[in-house]
């Protein structure tokens, strides 16, 4: 369905990946969704998983590594497979056959990516800093005036977020663009009506 730098991913991929979506839409909406809604979820989803290669992709040409362990513990700590506060394998066992759909491998090897992704995003977010300078500007510029030290933190804390926030998905942008995406999805409807 899409082909990002080489890569394939699948139709099956996408399939899979859009009826847990919708899914999960369906169970949070008290209405059906438009011909619109599902047209913008399918999107959506497709935007979704190429932002996630082409982090993934990144991750791969720096060389950054998952071992079984931290994948382990992952999964562990993931309160839908523990009952009683602990980690129940029968449950882990049930919840992939029923919920995800998808052999153990599988399911762990979207987790070893998602660490990935998330570790490479990590240090991408922690690289943008603010400085006491932009601080001040942006206080003078907004007319602000702290009431007390809280408040003061809070402001800087929510221009670090702002700045780490426009870091990350100028990040992601030069990704896009640099990347080569074909998407096949059109194609594929047309073939199936």
């Amino acid at each position: 369905v899409l082909k990002i730098n080489n890569k394939k991913i699948s139709y099956t991929e996408f399939t899979s990946a859009y009826s847990r979506a919708l899914n999960e839409r369906r169970d949070n909406s008290e209405q059906d969704l438009t011909e619109t809604q599902i047209q913008r979820l399918k999107n959506s989803v497709l935007s979704g998983m190429a932002q996630d290669e082409l982090v993934l992709q990144q991750a791969q040409k720096l060389k950054v590594k998952c071992p079984d362990a931290l994948v382990g513990a992952a999964i562990m700590s993931m309160k839908s497979f523990q009952k009683d506060g602990r980690f129940d394998p029968r449950l882990y066992e049930a919840a992939l056959r029923i919920y995800y759909k998808m052999p153990r491998y599988e399911f762990e090897e979207n987790v070893r990516k998602s660490i990935k992704r998330q570790f490479l995003r990590n240090i991408v977010l922690s690289s943008a800093k603010i400085t006491p300078f932009e601080v001040e500007f942006l206080k003078k510029l907004k007319k602000f005036k702290a009431k007390d030290e809280k408040e003061q933190q809070d402001f800087e804390l929510n221009l670090l977020n702002e700045k780490r926030n426009l870091f990350y998905y100028g990040w992601l942008s030069e990704l896009f663009n640099n990347a080569k995406i074909e998407n096949y999805l059109p194609k594929i409807e047309k073939a199936q009506r």
